[in-house]
C-alpha cells in the first residue's frame, strides 16, 4: 500500500501510458502502481507553456473515470492536469475493469439507490470496497478523529450541521484562498476522509440536481494522506501567489432568476493566461456595496468561482447578506478592489 503526492511541473511526462479512449483516439495519462493511491495538485500547469493542450483538455471532465494499462485499472476524478486524485488496482484478466464499470453504469442508471459493498484486491495483502451509499447516510460513522477534503457542498452543510471540527476540514468552497486547492472547474468531483486505518473516497456526480447518492470506495490508510496533503495545497499556492498579478476577476455571469432550481448566482472568473490576486473584493448594486471576497485572494487561469444564494446546489460558496432581487434592476454592477474597479451595465429582466 502507497501513498504518493506529486507536486512537480513534468508530472505527466513521466509515468505516461499510451492508451484507447472511446472512439480509439490515443491519450496520454498518469498509470501508477497497484494499491497506490495519489493526489494531483499542480495549479501551476494552467500557465505552464510545456504542458500539451491535449493533455489538458483529455483531463478536463472532472467526473471519474476508468483508465487501464496492462494488468492494471485505475479511478481518477478531478481535473487531474491541475487538482485530481486516482487510486489503482491490480487487475490481470480484466475482471476489476468490468465490475467496476458495471458499478458505475448502476450509480448512473439509479441516482437515488444504494448498493451493498463489493470487494477488490487493491494490493498484494489489502483489498478495497466500493458501494453506492445515499448522501444523507454518508457521515453516519464520521467522528472528531476523521480528516476531510471536501468537494461537495452538500458534504460541507452536513458537516456543519454535525458541528465536525473546523482544525480537521478544508473545503475546496473555502474563502481561504490559501487552504484550498484551486482547479479549473467548480464542479470537483470527489471529496477525501481519512482516519486511522482507511481512506475514504466519495464521488459525486456531475448531475448534482438529480442524484441523492454518492460512490464510494474505501482503501486502507490513515488520516497523514490529508495531512500532508494539505500541507503541500499551502506551500504550492504561496508559491502562486508570489507570481500573480494583481487584477480584478471578471464578473462572467449573473442570474437573479427565481424560477430556477438551482438558485441564484454570481459568477467571477480569471481570463488571463496568468493567475491574478486581489484583496477585499466588493460589488456595488442600485442598493449598497456587498462584500464577496474578503481578505487576500488568487485565482489561476481558467478558474471560476460561483457565489451563490443560500440553500442553492450550486457548487460554490453561500452569499447571505446579498441583494438578489437587484441582479433583476437595470443599473450598474461595479466591482472593486481597493483601488481597482471595473463597471458592468446589468439590464432589467422580467424573469
Amino acid at each position: 500500500m502507497k501513498f504518493k503526492f506529486v507536486f512537480v511541473a513534468s508530472f505527466l511526462l513521466f509515468t505516461l501510458d499510451s492508451c484507447r479512449g472511446k472512439g480509439n483516439s490515443a491519450f496520454l495519462f498518469p498509470i501508477t502502481n497497484v494499491g497506490e493511491f495519489k493526489f494531483f495538485y499542480e495549479p501551476e500547469n494552467t500557465f505552464n507553456q510545456e504542458i500539451q493542450k491535449e493533455i489538458l483538455e483529455e483531463w478536463k471532465n472532472p467526473s471519474v473515470k476508468i483508465h487501464t494499462a496492462p494488468g492494471i485499472v485505475c479511478l481518477f476524478s478531478g481535473t487531474v492536469s491541475v487538482f485530481g486524485i486516482s487510486v489503482c488496482f491490480p487487475d490481470q484478466n480484466g475482471n476489476t475493469e468490468l465490475e467496476l464499470q458495471n458499478i458505475l453504469n448502476f450509480w448512473s442508471t439509479h441516482p437515488n439507490s444504494g448498493l451493498e459493498p463489493e470487494f477488490l484486491d487493491y494490493s498484494l495483502y489489502d483489498q478495497a470496497s466500493i458501494s453506492i451509499q445515499l448522501n444523507k447516510n454518508l457521515l453516519e460513522d464520521i467522528n472528531k478523529d476523521w480528516f476531510v477534503l471536501s468537494g461537495s457542498k452538500e458534504l460541507d452543510r452536513m458537516l456543519k450541521k454535525e458541528k465536525f471540527p473546523e482544525t480537521n476540514w478544508i473545503s475546496v468552497f473555502s474563502e481561504n484562498s490559501i487552504l484550498r486547492p484551486h482547479s479549473t472547474n467548480s464542479f470537483m468531483g470527489f471529496s477525501v476522509l481519512a482516519t486511522k486505518g482507511k481512506v475514504r473516497i466519495l464521488f459525486s456526480s456531475r448531475d448534482f440536481v438529480s442524484f441523492t447518492s454518492s460512490l464510494v470506495l474505501e482503501i486502507p490508510g490513515n488520516e497523514s494522506v490529508l495531512t500532508d496533503f494539505f500541507s503541500q495545497i499551502q506551500k504550492q499556492n504561496l508559491n502562486i501567489i508570489n507570481l500573480c498579478k494583481n487584477d480584478l476577476p471578471v464578473l462572467s455571469e449573473v442570474f437573479g432568476g427565481t424560477e430556477s432550481s438551482v438558485g441564484r448566482f454570481l459568477e467571477f472568473s480569471n481570463s488571463k493566461k496568468e493567475p491574478i490576486c486581489f484583496q477585499d473584493l466588493e460589488l456595488e448594486t442600485i442598493s449598497g456595496s456587498y462584500s464577496i471576497f474578503s481578505g487576500t485572494q488568487f485565482l489561476i487561469p481558467g478558474e471560476t468561482i460561483l457565489k451563490t444564494e443560500s440553500g442553492s446546489v450550486l457548487p460554490g460558496s453561500e452569499l447571505s447578506y446579498f441583494s438578489w432581487l437587484d441582479l433583476k434592476k437595470k443599473g450598474n454592477l461595479t466591482l472593486k478592489s481597493k483601488e481597482i474597479l471595473q463597471i458592468y451595465k446589468n439590464s432589467e429582466k422580467i424573469f
